[in-house]
């Protein structure tokens, strides 16, 4: 019986490692590089920034091999022309901003979105599908979150972060993106090899969410698990209670076992929090005396000083704004807020039936966490564009299995 057993899972293991080649061996030249490309950016995402930068270069040349050689075509939607618009507002943005220098190296964060938006969208992914992106997706984030869990326990981290995401909001927020991807595909994807990764994401994101102390995501997981709900047309409080029971047995535990971490410490905090306040008052008052269309520029939030506006200061320089909505406005200025809005607004209606469910609650987490922090920069914004845009690519496999 103990030798059938091991027989099956030697089958299963050599079968998720076919499927996950995609027959590698017959990929043309072209194929061979989009497929080392696409695998090297997906599995490094959020641990290596060598490799991830590595990736991005390489999409940026094929990106502009195809164009000078007319092999690519750039969809004329609403969706592709607001993100360049948001890019050509960012780049204009750097001549009006408190400092240039530093507007422009931070500009580069935006120019990264833009290029894995047109490279997972427009390039040609007909041997690959949805599902091997997001099995490359959860393989280099398990080996991320293992990696931190061993450095937060072992080596005693302060705190438990993604490797190459950084702070413990960044690393939140990419987990958070994590658990929305895989609550929404274990119900969309069949095949064995992906359940077995999708359920390990979700067991490990959700523990994650929880261990990582972010107010931000942890407030946010009832409100966005409710809304997944409300999608499916399963919203009752059976259900809501079967999904939300594994964080509240978690939140009690630590609040009664181990009140002196720092989950704790954050959820007795509550949403109480001035510090916070006197930034986003501060925000707005600096983005009042600065450009009002462009901004202040992207990254400059570091030379805004809140004891300018407030006597009583709790805090010095605000490093940034702790919220979307207001960074895009202080940074960016009303174009800028005004052609993100309108991308996020096309993804919102532009979506295929199928996928409906995952963008409109990756859009909905974005926004719903923006009232407390940025969600639309760095690893985090990459991996929500590698999802939209491969959705949006008509060329991936349409075989899920």
């Amino acid at each position: 019986m103990c030798w059938h057993v091991n027989t099956h899972i030697r089958v299963e293991a050599i079968s998720f490692l076919k499927r996950l080649l995609v027959n590698y061996k017959v990929l043309t030249f072209n194929q061979t590089f989009l497929y080392l490309t696409i695998a090297m950016f997906t599995l490094f995402l959020a641990y290596s920034e060598f490799f991830k930068n590595l990736s991005l270069a390489l999409m940026l040349a094929y990106l502009l091999y195809q164009f000078v050689n007319n092999k690519l075509t750039i969809t004329k939607d609403v969706i592709s022309i607001s993100l360049i618009s948001h890019l050509l507002v960012v780049i204009i943005g750097i001549f009006f901003a408190i400092n240039s220098q530093e507007a422009l190296a931070q500009s580069s964060d935006i120019l990264k979105i833009t290029i894995v938006f047109f490279f997972f969208r427009e390039v040609d992914l007909s041997f690959i599908s949805l599902e091997f992106i997001v099995r490359l997706v959860l393989i280099g984030f398990i080996l991320t979150i293992f990696h931190s869990l061993v450095d937060y326990y072992i080596f005693h981290s302060d705190f438990l972060k993604l490797h190459s995401v950084g702070s413990i909001n960044r690393s939140a927020t990419y987990i958070m993106y994590i658990f929305v991807i895989t609550l929404v595909l274990r119900d969309f994807f069949k095949s064995k090899p992906t359940q077995i990764l999708l359920f390990s994401g979700l067991v490990l994101s959700s523990t994650a969410l929880i261990l990582a102390g972010s107010r931000m995501t942890m407030f946010s997981i009832p409100v966005v698990i409710a809304y997944y709900l409300l999608l499916q047309g399963r919203l009752n409080v059976k259900h809501y209670l079967f999904y939300i029971a594994p964080f509240l047995m978690l939140f009690l535990l630590y609040l009664i076992v181990f009140s002196e971490s720092r989950v704790s410490m954050k959820l007795l905090q509550g949403l109480n929090d001035p510090h916070r306040i006197q930034i986003w008052v501060s925000s707005i008052y600096a983005w009042l005396e600065h450009n009002l269309l462009f901004g202040i520029g992207v990254g400059n939030s570091i030379f805004i000083d809140v004891r300018d506006y407030y006597d009583n200061a709790l805090t010095a320089n605000i490093n940034n704004t702790h919220q979307l909505y207001l960074d895009m406005l202080l940074e960016r200025g009303i174009l800028g807020f005004f052609t993100f809005f309108t991308f996020i607004g096309s993804l919102w209606l532009g979506v295929r039936k199928e996928h409906k469910v995952l963008l409109r609650l990756l859009i909905f987490s974005l926004c719903l966490m923006g009232f407390a922090n940025i969600t639309f920069r760095y690893e985090f914004a990459l991996l929500f564009i590698v999802v939209v845009s491969a959705v949006l690519n008509s060329t991936l496999k349409k075989e899920y299995g």
